[in-house]
């Protein structure tokens, strides 16, 4: 695997109950983001990906019909690309605690009732192309191992009702902390 990940920090110019309005004047409508987040003074766009090797092996065990390496490569490829998304989204917490704000749960197109078509309004936000990843038209990735993600920060942010992530936070002062962390999170 080679993780590898780019984010950039864009003002919000509007944040309404169904729509965040970017410096620029891009738009993404994320229904029901207003309600959930609250006022959030930035939003910082990401993509992840741990590269495209763990295709070339997938597809070199598919070939001989070794169906059983296939599943549990692309099932450890799927949990290593999502560990690497809450990594970015743990030290993008950690990052607006340190000067005082808060920050949000993550969300990306195609989850949560964000259109998946919207990713390409996501992307480009991003140098996609510094770390190897291609949109494809109909809003796909690749790598197909990667996720592009969406973090608000401000000082009166908040996370979703849905975040489980606080539950094993190493962030210390986060406002928005509900419980000790049970384990923590290591750069390697």
């Amino acid at each position: 695997m080679q993780p590898r990940a780019v984010y950039r920090a864009v003002a919000v110019a509007a944040a309404e109950r169904d729509r965040l309005v970017l410096a620029g004047g891009i738009r993404l409508h994320i229904p029901g983001i207003g309600e959930h987040w609250g006022p959030i003074d930035t939003a910082v766009a990401a993509l992840v990906t741990i590269g495209d090797r763990v295709e070339t092996l997938t597809r070199e065990r598919r070939e001989p019909g070794d169906r059983a390496a296939v599943a549990l490569l692309d099932s450890a490829a799927s949990a290593a690309v999502e560990c690497l998304a809450e990594w970015l989204n743990d030290y993008l917490c950690d990052r607006a605690v340190a000067t005082g704000w808060r920050a949000t749960n993550r969300i990306s197109p195609g989850a949560a009732g964000w259109a998946l078509a919207e990713q390409a309004t996501l992307l480009a936000l991003l140098p996609a192309a510094a770390i190897d990843v291609t949109p494809g038209a109909d809003g796909t990735l690749a790598p197909a191992k990667t996720i592009s993600l969406l973090v608000g920060t401000g000082q009166a942010a908040r996370v979703d009702h849905y975040f489980v992530q606080c539950r094993r936070c190493w962030v210390e002062g986060c406002p928005a902390r509900r419980a000790r962390a049970t384990t923590t999170v290591a750069a390697m």
